[in-house]
């Protein structure tokens, strides 16, 4: 089962839907992009990549 660290909510400046980091509770970025004001498939998409990418990390070089 894929532990949840981003999760999607509606955005309170109702403008669409945000991803949020569930441990700090702000908003989460990508590539320095705040990920808001998103349609909620948008915001959903998102959130799974980001929870997937946590789950399964590219390995460092080095």
């Amino acid at each position: 089962m894929m532990k949840r660290i981003y999760d999607l909510i509606i955005d309170p400046a109702g403008s669409g839907w945000m991803v949020i980091e569930l441990g700090t509770g702000k908003v989460a970025c990508l590539n320095g992009f705040p990920l808001h004001r998103l349609s909620h498939k948008e915001a959903g998409d998102r959130a799974g990549m980001l929870n997937r990418i946590e789950e399964n990390p590219l390995p460092t070089l080095g």
